[in-house]
């Protein structure tokens, strides 16, 4: 399954991701609960949606990284971590590596 030495990833970056991201998720779920009026809230909707599918990525990671699987997919969780996972990489192990 995951052959990735857990030292070579900057789990600080990607843990401090994800509070952003949840705090952005938090911001636009405000935005949709209240009253809407004649608002046209396509905009807030789709950015929700696209964070919201970013953070799946990320928790797919973190899981990948634990040996574990996020979602049911499993071909489909490893492809999605293999592709985040030189965003993560620490700088002295990305030169070199």
């Amino acid at each position: 399954m995951n052959t990735i030495d857990p030292n070579t990833i900057s789990f600080n970056q990607l843990r401090a991701d994800r509070h952003a991201l949840d705090a952005e998720i938090r911001a636009l779920k405000v935005q949709l609960r209240a009253p809407w009026g004649n608002a046209d809230l396509r905009d807030v909707q789709q950015s929700l949606h696209y964070r919201k599918a970013e953070s799946t990525r990320l928790c797919t990671l973190r899981a990948y990284l634990r040996g574990r699987w996020h979602l049911a997919d499993h071909d489909l969780c490893q492809e999605i971590a293999e592709k985040l996972l030189p965003r993560y990489r620490r700088k002295e192990w990305a030169q070199t590596g």
